[in-house]
């Protein structure tokens, strides 16, 4: 009877487990050539993981030099392509649509599982002309809708997100700032994680000559 009491019990908190849900707030802002980043992990009110990308965080720039190379070894690294190398390629990318329109389709079943609840994303931008601006301007606008429209082929969106980009006539520069709310269900993860994993399993291989 203790056995049967431990088991349901342990049955139990995984249920509860699964629907348990996580709330995340994604804070971003890009300001002169700074980033900041807030990532905080919410569970029943409770704040259990904070990520923070400092404002005064440098990237530094790696410059790799590579030895040079004889004209003779340049000459062996070149390969010639036969008909029959390229009917595989051809055969090899055909392999991979099918198993990419697949996943997508995966993809695409799972994530809707993920509520975004807001989505604010303000920008100011000005490159220094007026009708340059203008232009630049519209651009962003474009790149906006189609990434929100693109994003929402894959989440859901309970509210419309709120897009604003206002133009800098007076002085150049870049300002963004992105404020999210999302949520998951930790059963709905993990059901994504291990059918993305399958899935994955599944993918074409490389045949071994």
């Amino acid at each position: 009877m203790i056995w049967i009491g431990i088991l349901l019990t342990i049955t139990s908190l995984i249920v509860w487990l699964c629907f348990l849900k996580i709330n995340v707030s994604l804070d971003y802002s890009f300001i002169d050539q700074k980033q900041s980043l807030q990532c905080t992990f919410t569970v029943l009110a409770l704040r259990i993981y904070t990520y923070k990308l400092p404002d005064d965080r440098k990237t530094a720039s790696v410059v790799k030099t590579e030895p040079e190379q004889s004209d003779s070894q340049e000459t062996t690294k070149k390969k010639t392509l036969s008909l029959l190398n390229l009917l595989a390629v051809f055969q090899k990318i055909k392999e991979w649509e099918g198993y990419l329109l697949s996943f997508h389709t995966l993809i695409r079943a799972r994530f809707k599982h993920i509520y975004i609840h807001k989505l604010k994303w303000q920008t100011e931008c000005g490159v220094g002309d007026a009708m340059v601006t203008a232009q630049t301007i519209g651009y962003l606008w474009t790149i906006k809708s189609l990434l929100v429209g693109l994003l929402n082929l894959y989440v859901t969106f309970p509210r419309l997100p709120e897009l604003q980009i206002a133009p800098l006539y007076r002085s150049p520069g870049t300002h963004t700032h992105v404020q999210c709310m999302f949520s998951f269900r930790i059963g709905h993860a993990i059901r994504a994680g291990l059918s993305v994993l399958w899935h994955w399993r599944k993918r074409p291989m490389a045949e071994s000559h």
